[in-house]
């Protein structure tokens, strides 16, 4: 772009800005971190109520592989059953991230007969 005056003057107050907030965000930074670690000193834990916290070391004693078919349970999916030439589901709705040009142009395009290739063209 040009170098207008106005441009140069607001880059220049920008600049100026970002100075300030800058310094601005390294005490709140600063003040964050002492908080943090005075948080860690205290006894007093913050507990959030319905949040449990798991560990690497707890995670990594446990189980994680199914044994024998003990309590694999199976995922069941509802997703609707899709006529992949038409993209319709059972109810004849198109599916929800398909947007109406593309609806239309499918339409379209089933639409169209196919053409007859037994049939001569009359020879005039």
């Amino acid at each position: 772009m040009a170098k207008s005056l106005r441009s140069k003057w607001k880059r220049k107050m920008r600049a100026i800005k970002r100075v300030r907030y800058g310094v601005k965000e390294d005490e709140r930074l600063v003040n964050m971190i002492k908080a943090a670690k005075a948080n860690e000193d205290s006894e007093e834990k913050i507990t959030m109520p319905g949040v449990q916290f798991v560990s690497l070391a707890s995670s990594k004693t446990k189980d994680t592989e199914p044994k024998d078919g003990d309590g694999v349970e199976s995922m069941e999916l509802d997703a609707p059953k899709r006529n992949m030439r038409t993209m319709r589901d059972e109810n004849g709705n198109y599916p929800v991230w398909m947007n109406q040009r593309k609806v239309k142009a499918l339409k379209k395009g089933l639409k169209r007969k196919p053409s007859a290739k037994g049939k001569k063209k009359a020879k005039k």
